[in-house]
């Protein structure tokens, strides 16, 4: 009995190997080549990276790609990792394009979102297998992946409504510019104002803000000034027809999942006065 298994399991391991030895000598190995990488269905927070490969079949026959597995580390740090169940079919001495798609959370790459205004790309490392009939094909690729951009602030202009010795009604309007392909909506701004030196305004506003893809919004916030306050100098800065200024604040956005995030922003510049 015991010769038997012995037998058995001898012939088992025979077949296993005659068959392993004859299906290398059949299957040609498909060549995997990366091709691109691209962001689709981004926004301030994430994105979904497409990576997309050139897979060159040699054999006779359609070869069928079971799966295949990935991690990826942005910057030294894997995010994301698994096996993804493709079924694409690589037709006969052809070739085929592969996509896998992995969705990347801003959250998991910088510490807030603050960190965008100083950082325009991350450095990413992907790699894995394609899996052919149990023929694992290893596959590494690095690059780097832009990340979106905050809006830009500044003050486009002051229109003076009215002025008098003791004071003046004025409008300041913000100018916020998005240069992403994507739209984005602040929920709300705090700001300080200054021309010529001096602090005319410390407000905030909770009013949404959205801005178009590659586009622009206007905030118009209007003032009362005293000048009994403010000194005659407020008076002087008003009597030219532009003046320098500088503006401080935060700019307020409702991050999906993690609450509100406040983003620091600083410009100086010259503006015009308008009557």
């Amino acid at each position: 009995m015991q010769r038997s298994c012995i037998r058995i399991l001898v012939l088992t391991g025979f077949l296993c190997v005659a068959g392993c030895q004859s299906l290398e000598q059949f299957f040609q190995k498909p060549d995997v080549a990366f091709k691109s990488v691209s962001l689709k269905t981004m926004s301030l927070y994430d994105a979904t990276a497409v990576f997309s490969f050139d897979v060159n079949n040699p054999n006779p026959v359609g070869a069928t790609l079971q799966n295949l597995t990935y991690d990826l580390a942005i910057e030294r740090k894997s995010i994301a990792r698994g096996t993804a169940e493709k079924g694409v079919k690589i037709p006969a001495k052809g070739t085929g394009v592969v996509e896998l798609p992995v969705c990347i959370t801003y959250a998991d790459v910088i510490a807030s979102l603050a960190e965008l205004a100083g950082k325009r790309e991350v450095a990413y490392d992907l790699s894995g297998a394609f899996n052919f009939l149990g023929v694992a094909i290893p596959y590494h690729t690095e690059g780097t992946l832009p990340l979106p951009k905050l809006p830009a602030i500044s003050l486009k202009k002051v229109h003076i409504a009215d002025i008098s010795w003791t004071g003046a009604a004025l409008e300041f309007v913000l100018e916020l510019k998005n240069a992403n392909d994507f739209g984005l909506d602040v929920s709300g701004l705090t700001y300080d104002i200054a021309m010529g030196g001096k602090s005319f305004i410390h407000n905030q506003t909770r009013s949404n803000i959205s801005v178009s893809p590659n586009g622009t919004a206007t905030v118009t916030i209007p003032a009362d000034i005293n000048f009994i306050w403010l000194g005659k100098s407020a008076y002087d800065v008003l009597s030219g027809k532009s003046t320098g200024y500088e503006i401080n604040g935060e700019m307020l956005f409702n991050a999906p999942g993690a609450g509100e995030k406040r983003v620091p922003f600083q410009k100086t510049g010259k503006v015009p006065l308008m009557r």
